[in-house]
């Protein structure tokens, strides 16, 4: 936790789990490099669906970097307890925002 100090967001958590919190002070650095590390990044998986669809006639979309891609997207709005997914897809790009 990058403050842990902040009582208010311990007692939260702690009503919201039903556990004992025993926070532990980390760098904002320190917790991107383990988020880094759990959740692949969207560039690496975009990069994946393009080599993919370079190198094969296969239905890129049944691919594995897209499953993986849809899967990161869903694991993050759990994680972030959303109630929508938007996907606005555009000529060159596609946005997804959490609401």
């Amino acid at each position: 936790m990058s403050d842990p100090s902040n009582e208010l967001l311990i007692a939260l958590i702690q009503a919201e789990t039903s556990q004992s919190i025993t926070p532990h002070p980390y760098s904002l650095a320190e917790i991107q490099k383990y988020n880094s590390l759990s959740n692949p990044s969207t560039e690496s998986i975009l990069e994946k669906i393009q080599l993919q669809k370079n190198l094969s006639d296969t239905n890129v979309w049944e691919s594995e970097p897209i499953i993986e891609l849809v899967d990161t997207i869903l694991e993050s709005a759990m994680m972030q307890r959303v109630s929508d997914i938007h996907f606005e897809p555009f000529e060159t790009h596609l946005s997804v925002r959490f609401r």
